[in-house]
């Protein structure tokens, strides 16, 4: 039985608040209203933070910046963190008026599984729309334009039945991000959360009609049987990720830290229809710092490495450790990572913050060893002007490639990398 107008309403909301960051959102054509309030007002059920914003939002509210008054204040600088920072349920209001630039901002932040969108659509004319870029991404559409009040109700969502209903999801979707090419489907059954063949069961079951409709004495048009059942099946493979583990110390920090800067950029660039994903992390002075996690996204990426500062001792050991922790994070998460290491020297900051040259090295070997223990598959760029016997003896001991690259650029790089990742 079809569903009525408000019945669909409360089914996509129900679907949103199961699924907020799969499904990607909802556009909802509907003037101001109190009734466009009372489902705004469900909301609240959706598993992520609500954050509204305006067509007219900059990028230092979106993706964090300086706080000018806060530095000045403070006497040093203050950064504020943006909206995109943190996983969230985005209300824009006024979303017809939304302008290109913002739309590609915000349809690449949905590309990544971390946020929904929720535009309010107020178009008074038929061609006052959502922008295209934006209306490809949401997976729900509601028009309220000729309900009446008194066919609508309070929507009541149940907090254990969504939860009930995610766990569920959970436990049918592909351990992850998976993907992969279809293969040819086989004999299954329903109830195990595969998804059916329709083409190939009714093509398993089409010469058996006329036997069956003897057998049975009946004229039904389709006769289908357990055994007809076929379930479709995929080459599945995992989202991959690299992680960039830039040494971020030394007089030549800032040219390699710039290549590094443009080899992410270009590599994001290529990946994106395979949904790959980059990581950066930087280690120098006393210790490594996490400047991007796992994104796809290119504006947040050069807005995050944008001033990168360099100089100092080399904490090897740190950038291990922190590369080894991101690498098993994103796997946790069904993703695939690789870690890539660009250095041009020996590491001389050791685990407990000395300046013990013996204690780093040694450090950085047992890092090198537990990364090898993960199975996190691994590179070593040399970047000296003289190929480095101590890095050729770490890449030993991660059992990964040693390249030495000594005037290397960010194409250059980006080779060697799509290479070391099977592209």
């Amino acid at each position: 039985m079809p569903l009525g107008p408000w019945e669909r309403v409360e089914a996509a909301l129900t679907l949103l608040a199961i699924d907020p960051a799969g499904l990607k959102g909802l556009w909802l054509r509907a003037r101001a209203s109190a009734l466009r309030d009372r489902i705004t007002g469900a909301l609240g059920a959706l598993p992520l933070p609500v954050r509204r914003i305006h067509p007219t939002i900059g990028d230092d509210a979106l993706f964090g910046g300086l706080d000018l008054a806060a530095t000045l204040s403070a006497g040093t600088p203050v950064v504020q963190k943006g909206i995109l920072d943190e996983p969230a349920a985005l209300v824009l209001a006024m979303a017809e008026r939304t302008l290109p630039g913002l739309a590609a901002r915000l349809g690449t932040a949905l590309d990544a599984p971390r946020h929904c969108l929720i535009a309010l659509d107020e178009g008074a004319e038929r061609d006052e729309l959502l922008p295209l870029g934006l209306v490809d991404r949401l997976a729900l559409f509601l028009d309220l334009d000729g309900l009446p009040w008194g066919e609508t109700r309070e929507i009541a969502l149940d907090p254990e039945r969504l939860a009930a209903a995610r766990t569920r999801l959970a436990a049918v979707a592909k351990a992850g991000n998976r993907r992969g090419r279809p293969l040819p489907s086989r004999m299954g059954r329903l109830g195990t959360g595969a998804r059916i063949d329709l083409v190939g069961t009714l093509r398993a079951a089409a010469p058996w009609q006329p036997l069956r409709r003897r057998q049975q004495k009946t004229d039904a048009v389709l006769l289908v049987r357990p055994s007809d059942i076929r379930i479709k099946r995929f080459r599945e493979t995992s989202d991959r990720v690299l992680i960039f583990a830039v040494d971020a110390s030394g007089s030549s920090a800032m040219a390699r830290l710039s290549e590094a800067k443009g080899a992410v950029e270009l590599l994001l660039g290529q990946a994106y229809a395979r949904r790959d994903h980059v990581s950066l992390l930087a280690f120098r002075g006393r210790d490594a710092e996490l400047i991007l996690p796992p994104t796809r996204s290119l504006v947040q990426t050069k807005r995050r490495l944008a001033g990168l500062p360099g100089g100092g001792g080399t904490p090897l050991a740190h950038g291990l450790r922190l590369a080894l922790a991101v690498g098993l994070q994103a796997r946790a998460r069904g993703m695939t990572p690789t870690v890539a290491l660009l250095t041009d020297g020996r590491g001389n900051i050791a685990l407990d913050g000395s300046a013990n040259r013996a204690q780093a090295e040694e450090d950085a070997l047992k890092l090198a060893a537990s990364l090898r223990g993960s199975g996190l598959p691994a590179v070593v760029i040399d970047t000296a002007n003289r190929p480095q016997p101590s890095l050729a003896a770490l890449a030993r001991a991660l059992d990964a490639p040693y390249i030495a690259l000594p005037r290397a650029d960010a194409h250059k790089l980006s080779n060697v990398l799509g290479a070391a990742m099977g592209d």
